[in-house]
């Protein structure tokens, strides 16, 4: 299987935005405060989730950005 992918300007475009929105959107959760009611255990999966999704985020989009530079 092949990891390149040919795109128009207008869909790199829009899977760009996509990423970057994907990774604001992360941020956006990991700012949440949460009620201290809430298990302790329960919090800590609930932050290595956003971590790992946060960094998966930023993996994706660089190297969709070092792709798109090197065409």
């Amino acid at each position: 299987m092949s990891d390149h992918v040919k795109l128009s300007y207008d869909e790199y475009q829009k899977f760009s935005l996509g990423l970057e929105n994907l990774l604001k959107t992360i941020i956006k959760i990991d700012e949440i405060v949460l009620p201290r009611s809430i298990d302790e255990t329960a919090l800590n999966e609930m932050d290595g989730l956003v971590i790992h999704l946060r960094e998966e985020a930023k993996i994706l989009l660089q190297d969709f950005n070092a792709k798109r530079h090197v065409r």
